[in-house]
């Protein structure tokens, strides 16, 4: 199944197909990425990356702005269903493999990849074992208060 078919068979299609003339209007040195992207079956989801501050600005820019205008072209107060309402999230974290195939081919970056867990639930014995001495006593609380997924390497 092609990245566009599985989006669209969990998520309004209208949000990929505007995306996808934002980009060929605003951004058009990206459609043969969006498009090679869109047709083929590997992406990276979750939207779980390090790197460097200018990279990641301009990450931001640039999906920020399409997500703008995604959002004045669709009344999002319509969706109520949770994969309806995050629909921009996914649609983003699809969007994140086009902009990192234009940065790969066009300003040679090289990425390393390794693997992630995504930990769900943690007792705070667990928790704080894990996080030990890389996070400060105060930051620790406000992470067990807000209830973040952790996101660790092996």
């Amino acid at each position: 199944m092609s990245t566009y078919s599985q989006f669209i068979n969990s998520h309004p299609k209208n949000f990929i197909n505007k995306a996808q003339e934002i980009i060929k209007h605003d951004y058009p040195e990206y459609e043969p990425f969006m498009n090679d992207f869109l047709s083929g079956n590997k992406l990276y989801l979750c939207l779980n990356f390090v790197m460097k501050t200018e990279l990641f600005d301009d990450w931001c820019k640039w999906i920020f702005d399409i997500l703008f205008k995604l959002e004045k072209e669709i009344d999002l107060t319509v969706y109520n269903e949770y994969h309806t309402v995050r629909g921009p999230a996914f649609l983003a974290e699809r969007f994140f493999n086009v902009w990192l195939l234009y940065q790969i081919k066009t300003k040679n970056i090289k990425i390393l990849n390794r693997q992630s867990y995504i930990l769900e639930t943690l007792n705070s014995k667990t928790f704080n074992f894990l996080i030990g001495k890389y996070v400060t006593d105060k930051k620790r609380r406000i992470i067990n208060i807000l209830g973040l997924k952790l996101t660790i390497k092996k």
